[in-house]
């Protein structure tokens, strides 16, 4: 039985199925639901300098000009109460020159000049060749619009880019997956001013491998977090490796007898330590699971916990807060009962508070982050009039809805 009560979401919401808002609301606390039409898939989001929010989504549209469905590289600019601005396609309907490929986005950064201001957007994704299904790292930049402004795709087939960083020169280090017979993870490094490869590393030993986000610290030390294959179980995977180094770390970090998958990995906001979010099921069903682990390349374990009640709980992503805790998004509740589940630790891991909502579908947090107001902001993914859409939400310091 839950412990929480659900939260409901208003019926106001499903105004922004055309992603035009009826009432363009200036609340504090708010709900969106974006769709355009076809089936979207939310990636990440990040706030800007105007305290307005740029979402990264794929979405798969059929497109008039090649007479299939293709995926798009998705932007939409809110403002600071989740209201539309602009959005953008690439490639737009109208561009032919691009109709051999399909383009998925994954992870993106908000590129600021010296004063802040924003002056574009990085994205690192994938371009598909739809007539081979063969898959290419793809790096696009945009402008300040999202519209497309150069890109850099690796000719090494099946690598799916999946996370993007800047180190401490402005360079982009990329994390990306091989899905042929190899199975790696790969690091790669572009040169920020020219998008030239400066190198590419081979990490895992052929492990089949699924990966979530990846974290750079002051020093160009590099983190990154996944799941891998060991013994027949799955188990927490936390990769790191020093600066412009071939060296990684690659412990193992979870128990032999259960299942243990990653969600999500930030930095603790005291010490040498990594805080880590995921899921197990070691009480018999699947719960989350955080833990606190050093960031020596050992990962030795300072703290775990197992979060979660008789239903199905996963721990999907997770990021510090402005108090020395952490905030954990992930899902309460199984198939089409599946809910958002936001939870609330202070800086030992204790669970401070935690709230469960959803819609009528099945619902999942993609990511989480604080805002510079100290509220607490989610994407997520949803179904709404049976297509995919995205799911923006913005609460109070207390995880509540106003």
């Amino acid at each position: 039985m839950k412990r929480i009560i659900p939260i409901a979401i208003l019926s106001i919401c499903f105004a922004c199925l055309t992603e035009e808002s009826a009432d363009r609301g200036r609340g504090s606390t708010f709900v969106r639901y974006i769709n355009g039409g076809f089936d979207d898939q939310a990636q990440a989001v990040e706030e800007t300098p105007d305290k307005g929010f740029i979402v990264l989504a794929s979405t798969q549209i059929t497109d008039n000009n090649v007479f299939v469905q293709r995926s798009k590289i998705k932007l939409i600019k809110t403002d600071p109460y989740g209201n539309e601005v602009w959005k953008t396609l690439y490639p737009a309907f109208a561009d032919v020159s691009v109709d051999t490929f399909f383009y998925k986005g994954r992870d993106i950064i908000v590129e600021k000049d010296g004063a802040g201001t924003v002056n574009g957007y990085t994205i690192i994704g994938d371009s598909i060749n739809w007539k081979t299904g063969v898959s290419y790292l793809y790096l696009m930049q945009t402008d300040t619009e999202g519209n497309y402004d150069r890109s850099k795709s690796l000719a090494i087939p099946d690598l799916h880019g999946q996370s993007i960083a800047k180190d401490t020169n402005g360079d982009y280090l990329v994390l990306a997956a091989r899905s042929d017979a190899t199975n790696d993870m790969v690091l790669i490094k572009f040169n920020q001013t020219d998008l030239s490869l400066a190198w590419s590393r081979d990490h895992g030993g052929g492990e089949s491998t699924y990966l979530t986000n990846m974290i750079v610290d002051g020093s160009n030390n590099i983190f990154w977090g996944g799941t891998v294959n060991r013994g027949g179980k799955t188990d927490m995977r936390l990769v790191s490796t020093p600066p412009d180094s071939e060296t990684a770390y690659d412990p193992t970090i979870g128990l032999s007898d259960f299942n243990e998958e990653t969600g999500g990995i930030c930095f603790y906001p005291f010490g040498s330590r990594l805080a880590i979010v995921g899921t197990t099921d070691e009480n018999g069903t699947k719960d989350i699971l955080y833990k606190q682990v050093s960031q020596d390349g050992i990962a030795t374990q300072f703290y775990s916990k197992i979060i979660g009640d008789d239903d199905t709980e996963e721990g999907n992503a997770i990021c510090t807060t402005d108090d020395g805790g952490f905030l954990i998004i992930g899902t309460s509740g199984a198939d089409e009962e599946k809910d958002y589940y936001l939870i609330k630790l202070n800086f030992l891991g204790e669970v401070m508070w935690s709230r469960i909502f959803g819609s009528k579908k099945a619902d999942k947090g993609v990511s989480v982050m604080q805002s510079s107001d100290g509220s607490y902001v989610i994407l997520g993914a949803t179904t709404l009039g049976g297509l995919g859409s995205i799911m923006l939400m913005k609460t109070d310091a207390n995880g509540n809805i106003k």
